[in-house]
């Protein structure tokens, strides 16, 4: 400090900086970077002296102490400044209770309304139906739908289930018959291929894993599901999460159905969603 200081103080109380006089902050200009702090006086710039009166906090100050003692309090309150309190959850909260809220409330109930994970696929597009109506089928004689997951492309550190298709799939037969869904088969001439439907309706989506009809198959490859159809039955779901599969990336599969009678009525129809991450 200069041998006969001039100063005036920093009101502790309301912080106001005397009459004229300014606080400015700028950045070191070498070596590691802070802050520096430095009071001038606006008629000529030159440094004043900053007297430390006290090194004591005001009343009411957070130290480390008070921090874990539980004496500090945040407090939540509504534009009236009434503090809000936190109760279990109810029908009805009472008072001025903090309530966290999970979804919309149902207006009767206010329990909370969710959707399922397969829904939440459909809203965002990534849900896709495929079907095929066969009037009349011969006895023995098959039908072919064949099934590919392109070389999708899997981002770094996500795993290939989450972007692979999670295929479902019914089978409804008038006199019977028997659904099988093999993995890897190889085909000596592709079909025709269809284009699947998004169940999302407002936007234009488009389907990774493709649909072709009436492929030639070579060799038919690993059987994954054998289905049995009875007179007037159907094998397979579209509707149970459980009944599944996620096929694997960059690989062929075949739907076929083999009749067991003459003049048989076939539906198959496969639901699908790929999820993109979104």
């Amino acid at each position: 400090m200069s041998n006969n200081p001039t100063y005036e103080r920093i009101n502790s109380n309301s912080g106001a900086l005397p009459n004229g006089v300014i606080v400015e902050t700028e950045q070191q200009v070498s070596g590691a970077q802070r802050q520096v702090v430095a009071v001038r006086n606006p008629a000529d710039g030159t440094a004043l002296d900053i007297d430390i009166i006290s090194s004591a906090l005001p009343t009411g100050a957070a130290t480390s102490a008070n921090q874990t003692d539980n004496s500090q309090k945040t407090q939540i309150v509504n534009s009236t400044g009434t503090s809000a309190s936190v109760e279990s959850r109810k029908q009805t909260p009472t008072g001025n209770a903090l309530n966290v809220q999970i979804g919309p409330g149902d207006i009767i109930s206010n329990i909370p309304v969710i959707i399922d994970y397969d829904h939440h696929q459909l809203h965002e597009g990534e849900t896709f139906r495929w079907s095929v109506y066969i009037p009349s089928l011969a006895i023995n004689a098959t039908k072919d739908i064949r099934i590919v997951v392109p070389n999708i492309t899997i981002p770094s550190g996500v795993s290939a289930v989450a972007r692979c298709p999670h295929l479902r799939w019914e089978v409804v037969s008038s006199t019977g018959g028997v659904a099988v869904l093999t993995e890897g088969t190889t085909f000596t001439a592709t079909g025709t291929q269809r284009t699947p439907l998004a169940m999302e309706r407002n936007g234009t989506y488009t389907s990774q894993m493709q649909i072709w009809e009436d492929p030639t198959v070579n060799v038919l490859g690993t059987s994954l599901w054998t289905g049995l159809l009875l007179s007037n039955g159907k094998a397979g779901d579209t509707a149970l999460p459980d009944a599944e599969f996620v096929l694997k990336n960059n690989t062929s599969y075949n739907m076929r159905f083999t009749s067991g009678a003459a003049s048989n009525a076939v539906l198959i129809r496969f639901v699908w969603y790929e999820d993109l991450g979104v």
